[in-house]
């Protein structure tokens, strides 16, 4: 969804460099103050993750590919503002270092993907976590309800198999003494015949009260396995419409630039990113869950709850894996057009992209010398990871920096 140079003319960039510029300052100021310093480290992390990830295109349909955006994992997991910081030093690395999006088109790129997808996204996936953590006490509450009705049935059923049991030795105590009368035979036979009849009644209980446990286990662990994790459940979903509000924001712009329609940009941008959501709100999810179960104290709704836990180790393994993706992964990525590059060929206006205003050290990520197109993914891909990285925590530090003075009393 990079909007190269020429697709956007000179009042829609200069609005929405306007508006990006606004809505990353806000948000640089809000990391100052909410992040802690020991979390600055994640900041860097979190970009160069970012940066990898986009390199690796998947095939989405008709010849159209998707990469994740990662606006909303990263506001899930350090705070929405955080998000906006670390999608734009990603996107200014990618603009003036490897020519992926133009640089008059900046602030539209920030403004979609940086701004409308994770701050949007993650109102979203606040919202949904709230009601399915509402719906799940809801369910809990019926349920145990429900547990409690089954209990109680089941003391009856206890109750009446007591009390069968108890006529079936009265029967047998009547059946020795049945040589004193007649009628006290006749008479122990009618209640040996209310015995049976009520041994086969509780038999028929014992076989409802068994299907019924089993029922009740089978439809608990269903709600548990939906419910157990409202936060995953609502990621995935607040991930998928991130994209398609950032992609809805781009139809806007293309829009208002006079390049193309509204009534025919927003469907074919909306429907390819509804396809390339549903990648993005399940890797959304799957890294998110990893960190829940590897490193709980990683996400910012328990971080502050959770004792401080030192991040070295963990930066440098994420790193790793990191630098990994970007070597090995990425090179071999889905070669087809994204989604915007597949609706500008299907609509006509691909040719309006114009050159980059700055030349790019490696456009299209390919460093120039190296003929090997595998090898220069990978180190423009490697590169660009460590670059983001450290840009990323530069401005973490500063942040931090800026807080530690503005506490300082001597500076009062």
């Amino acid at each position: 969804m990079h909007i190269p140079d020429g697709f956007l003319d000179g009042k829609t960039a200069a609005a929405t460099a306007a508006l990006s510029a606004l809505g990353v300052g806000l948000a640089l100021r809000q990391v100052r103050r909410e992040l802690p310093p020991r979390r600055v480290p994640l900041l860097g992390l979190a970009a160069a993750f970012l940066f990898a990830a986009q390199m690796v295109n998947f095939p989405v349909a008709g010849g159209t590919s998707g990469h994740l955006i990662g606006g909303v994992l990263v506001a899930a997991l350090l705070g929405p503002s955080a998000a906006v910081v670390v999608v734009t030093t990603v996107l200014i690395v990618q603009c003036f270092l490897f020519a992926d999006g133009g640089v008059t088109a900046l602030g539209a790129n920030i403004f979609n993907m940086g701004i409308v997808n994770s701050v949007g996204g993650y109102i979203l996936y606040r919202s949904l976590s709230a009601v399915l953590r509402w719906v799940k006490r809801w369910v809990n509450a019926v349920l145990g309800i429900i547990v409690r009705i089954i209990d109680a049935v089941r003391i009856l059923a206890i109750i009446v198999r007591v009390v069968a049991i108890i006529a079936r030795v009265v029967a047998n105590i009547a059946r020795r003494v049945a040589i004193i009368a007649r009628w006290v035979i006749i008479a122990l036979g009618i209640i040996g015949c209310i015995c049976m009849g009520v041994l086969l009644c509780e038999g028929r209980v014992t076989a409802r009260d068994f299907a019924g446990g089993a029922a009740t286990v089978i439809f608990i662990g269903i709600i548990y396995t939906v419910l157990s994790d409202g936060r995953v459940a609502a990621l995935v979903f607040a991930g998928w419409a991130a994209t398609v509000l950032a992609a809805i924001s781009c139809a806007g712009q293309l829009a208002w630039s006079g390049t193309v329609p509204w009534s025919v940009a927003f469907p074919a941008m909306a429907g390819v990113h509804m396809l390339t959501g549903i990648g993005e709100g399940l890797i959304s999810a799957l890294v998110f869950l990893a960190v829940c179960h590897a490193r709980p104290d990683l996400i910012t709704e328990t971080a502050q709850t959770g004792q401080p836990q030192r991040l070295g180790e963990l930066v440098r393994y994420g790193l790793l894996v990191t630098l990994g993706v970007a070597v090995f992964v990425a090179p071999f990525a889905c070669p087809w057009p994204d989604g915007l590059d597949a609706v500008a060929e299907r609509l006509g206006f691909e040719h309006r992209a114009a050159q980059p205003l700055l030349p790019a050290p490696a456009p299209d990520y390919q460093i120039p010398g190296i003929h090997w197109a595998v090898g220069a993914t990978a180190i423009a891909g490697a590169a660009g990871s460590l670059i983001v990285f450290g840009l990323a925590l530069l401005v973490g530090r500063w942040l931090a920096a800026k807080r530690t003075r503005g506490k300082d009393p001597s500076q009062s």
